[in-house]
């Protein structure tokens, strides 16, 4: 599987790879920039298998493979990536906040 860096560095030089100004990357195209990536790699980034890469196709590997920023109850497409620990860290501060709203709500009923 191609690295997310190289995919968003192909992206960056997109304009500048296509030497044949078809709107596409041909597997020489992308080589000549990237010389790591093989034609397996090229197969897998070629989502609708035209035998070119355009820029939404590169776009969507990006989305669907960039690591997630780490973050409170952080999810897309959902995946959610987070620990046990993290989920506990978060109940307590929904009950911690709850408990608070339920105090102050009896504190202005008393007369």
């Amino acid at each position: 599987m191609p690295d997310v860096e190289d995919v968003e560095q192909l992206q960056a030089v997109f304009g500048e790879a296509d030497t044949d100004d078809d709107g596409l990357l041909s597997l020489g195209e992308v080589q000549a920039d990237l010389p790591g990536i093989t034609e397996s790699q090229f197969v897998m980034l070629d989502l609708n298998t035209d035998g070119g890469l355009s820029t939404e196709e590169l776009q969507q590997f990006i989305d669907e493979n960039a690591p997630l920023p780490p973050s409170c109850c952080a999810s897309t497409k959902g995946y959610i990536r987070q620990s046990f620990t993290d989920l506990l860290g978060d109940l307590l501060l929904m009950a911690l906040a709850l408990g608070s709203l339920l105090a102050l709500s009896r504190m202005r009923r008393i007369p």
